[in-house]
């Protein structure tokens, strides 16, 4: 049975999305990256953003799970206005609600495998139990490698680490920006 939109209210909700960037060497010159958006998702939906590189889609992806600051427009996620919160509070919003699986994996260099997945929780002043760490290696077929650090693995295993490390933070949304 499909899922309607109008059945309840949109896990995510875009209006009127705006993002402007700087055009270098021009001072009060921009670029409009994103134009009027407008979008519904609904919860437990599995939605594809696809476009030609350089559309935006990575960027739309950072604004919506707000670590990027749209220009203009609303968005809303889980309920929640996310634009109108402070700093501190849509931080804590994030890492409460939010997993982002980045293009460029963003592991710390100097942590372990083990260490780097259970880097958010850690940063948000939570604890992931390690049977979830350790879980979501063996998920991942990266188990054996809990003790590396990221420098010692293939793309591909780091493209996994970064996948268990929203995979044992259990986040209610989880935003995948180019991960397989």
């Amino acid at each position: 049975m499909p899922i309607s939109a109008a059945a309840s209210a949109p896990c995510i909700r875009l209006r009127g999305l705006h993002m402007d960037f700087p055009v270098p060497g021009r001072r009060r010159e921009t670029a409009r990256v994103l134009h009027d958006i407008d979008l519904d998702i609904p919860e437990g939906r599995l939605t594809a953003i696809v476009g030609p590189s350089g559309s935006g889609k990575s960027t739309l992806l950072l604004c919506i799970a707000g670590l990027e600051q749209a220009t203009a427009g609303s968005i809303e996620v889980l309920g929640t206005d996310v634009l109108s919160l402070p700093p501190r509070k849509q931080a804590a919003f994030r890492s409460e609600n939010v997993g982002f699986i980045f293009q460029e994996y963003n592991l710390v260099s100097s942590l372990t495998v083990e260490d780097n997945i259970a880097l958010p929780a850690r940063l948000a002043g939570h604890r992931v139990p390690r049977s979830r760490v350790g879980d979501a290696m063996s998920r991942l077929g990266i188990a054996q490698h809990a003790r590396r650090r990221p420098d010692r693995l293939s793309g591909g295993e780091r493209q996994r680490v970064a996948v268990a490390r929203v995979v044992a933070n259990q986040p209610r949304i989880v935003f995948a920006d180019e991960p397989t």
